[in-house]
């Protein structure tokens, strides 16, 4: 087995069973819940991503890499979600608005589940399959302006 599907296997296994155990410790809190949310979307992405590693083909690459969008897409909306609930900034900002920041990683999901968006191809290597960026892509830089934005702001609240 590849140590980079072994680990990220790993990871998978301990951020599912964190945000299962913040889900059962209070199923009813909103902090618990957008918690485990944070957690699934890493645990889907390192689970799916084990499979990256180690795929048989380009194709089967390509497909645990769309499965694992799920997670590394989501996973900043997750996370300025889950600070604005922790800061209790999340009652001072209107719900609608909440649901804006779910609507860029929306737009990003659906384009690269039908086209590309961060990588143009993959490479095989001793360690397994590697991403091959796709820097001349206008999406490519909208998606990590919004990761970078996302990500500061939730580091500055």
């Amino acid at each position: 087995m590849n140590i980079f599907s072994a680990i990220s296997l790993l990871t998978s296994f301990i951020n599912f069973s964190i945000g299962f155990l913040s889900l059962r410790a209070d199923p009813k809190s909103k902090l618990n819940r957008t918690f485990s949310l944070l957690m699934a979307s890493l645990g889907l992405w390192a689970f799916a991503y084990s499979f990256v590693y180690s795929a048989p083909s380009k194709e089967k690459a390509w497909l645990y890499f769309r499965i694992s969008s799920i997670g590394w897409i989501w996973f900043s909306a997750f996370a300025l979600h889950f600070v604005l609930v922790l800061t209790k900034r999340l009652d001072s900002v209107r719900k609608g608005l909440v649901v804006l920041i779910y609507f860029p990683p929306s737009l990003f999901f659906i384009k690269n589940l039908l086209g590309k968006l961060t990588v143009e191809d993959f490479l095989m290597t001793s360690l397994g399959w590697v991403e091959i960026p796709l820097k001349n892509s206008l999406w490519y830089h909208l998606f990590f302006l919004y990761y970078l934005t996302y990500m500061v702001l939730a580091l500055y609240l």
